[in-house]
Formats: C-alpha cells, structure tokens, sequence
C-alpha cells in the first residue's frame, strides 16, 4: 500500500469510531491512550485468528491434540529433549510447544491457565498448583582453574559466600534457593553480575569475575572445553528436585494427562 493510502484507512477508522488514534504532528505521529488501546486489542485478535489457523492446520494434517509446556533451563539442556523425543516418536498426533522459561514465569502462567504443563524447580511457589516428581539436578560450584576453592573437599554454602557471585537472573529458581539459605543465616550473596544464559556466566566466570553455582549435568561438557573446574557441593540442598506442575483440578484434557504420566514414567526408569 502507499503512504497515501494508509493514511486514508487510519483517518477511515478514525471516523468510524469516533475518536483520535493518532496525535499527528509535522514529521511524526504517535498512538493516543485510545490508540494504543485499540493496537493492544487488535493484536490480541490477529494472534488468536493466527492459532486458530494454526489449529485447523494441525486437524488437517491429522494432527488431534496440542500441549503447552514451559520448563527452566536446567530440564531444557538436561532431560527433557531425549524424553519428548520419545513421546513424539510414539504420539506423532500431539502437538507439544514447549518454551525454555524461568520457573517463576512457568508458575505464573500455570497459575493463570496459559500453559497446560511446567516443569519447574522445587522451591517454587506451588499456590493453585498440583505437582509431582520428575527429575534430580545436582548443583556444583563452578570456579576458575587456580581458583583457591578448587580442591576443597568439605565445600559448604559458607564458602561460596565469603567469594564474588555470578548469579543468574532475577526471578531463577537457583538465585533464589541461594538468597535463602544466605539470609536463613544472616547473610546475603556478593553478587557481582548476572546473566541470562549458563553460557554466559561461565564465560564471566572463566575471567574471572567470581563463581557460580549450577546445574553439574547441564554445564559439564562446557566446562571440559574451558579454563574452569567443577567443585562438588558437600550439602543436601545442592541436590535439587525438579518437579512436573499443573494447575490445580482436573486436567486439561487427556493428551496432557498421558504427557505427564509418560515423563514421570521415563523419570524412574
């Protein structure tokens, strides 16, 4: 379309509501309250008619059911995709879209229906969830090669406070398990940076900005291939449970409820 005729349908649309969706000056133009409200609006339309498109398709192309799964970081990069590469290969009828997130954010969108499945880390919150066991991560101590924490054999959360800290972002299960064991003892974490991805805190790590605690199964090819080394962590919260959450009732439909028995399943095996 040309610029004339844009202008032309906005000043249409306009018209037809009855109220100014642009405030309009010499070089530029921005969205009024109204404006914004209605982009929010229709945003949320094309979105809904682009799944529901997409829904038809699936039905078409002999696809019956679909799942939406949000899991953290650490079932992402460790268990989940040999597990839902199972599932797929027995159950190429189902759908599943999962998306990396934090457990925080997967809590929430349990909480408020978005999603019908999470996997999360245990000392989420579990308000108007129902949760069962899936995996076990076990959290070491990643330092610098030289660091004077490297042969410690009786590594305790003491030791890692009195050290700089990169943590990962706010809102992860791990900084948090840490900010409560600090506090628990009248301590905090001397956190120095944070980042978003394992990668990029080893990274800062191996410069040597400070140590972080992580997941061993998801960091330990990394690790193998830099200047840094794994220090196990001799205490029981170092071992963490990953539990499969849903919102609290009924479940959604039967596919979501033969996902989740099939992962807890593959869990134990």
């Amino acid at each position: 379309m040309t610029l004339s005729a844009v202008s032309r349908r906005l000043s249409d649309l306009e018209q037809l509501i009855g109220i100014a969706l642009f405030e309009r000056r010499f070089r530029s133009m921005e969205l009024t309250p109204a404006g914004h409200a209605l982009l929010a609006q229709a945003q949320f339309i094309v979105s809904a008619s682009e799944r529901l498109a997409g829904t038809m398709t699936d039905f078409a192309q002999g696809i019956r059911g679909r799942i939406r799964l949000w899991a953290n970081t650490s079932a992402v990069i460790q268990f989940l995709p040999k597990d839902l590469y199972a599932y797929r290969s027995l159950y190429k009828e189902v759908r599943i879209e999962m998306q990396e997130r934090l457990s925080e954010d997967t809590v929430r969108a349990l909480q408020a229906g978005d999603i019908d499945l999470g996997i999360v880390a245990q000392n989420c919150s579990s308000v108007g969830l129902e949760k069962t066991e899936y995996r076990k991560d076990q959290l070491v101590l990643v330092v610098p090669t030289g660091h004077t924490l490297q042969f410690e054999k009786q590594l305790k959360l003491e030791h890692i406070l009195e050290q700089q800290y990169v943590g990962t972002n706010e809102g992860s299960a791990i900084l948090r398990l840490l900010s409560d064991l600090a506090g628990a003892q009248g301590r905090s974490l001397r956190i120095a940076l944070q980042a978003t991805s394992f990668e990029a805190i080893l990274s800062l790590v191996e410069a040597g900005h400070g140590v972080s605690v992580l997941p061993r199964a998801a960091v330990a090819t990394a690790v193998t291939s830099r200047q840094l080394v794994m220090v196990p962590i001799m205490e029981r919260w170092a071992v963490r449970q990953l539990h499969l959450a849903w919102r609290s009732g009924s479940l959604p439909n039967a596919d979501v409820e033969h996902l989740l028995k099939f992962l807890h399943e593959r869990a134990v095996i």
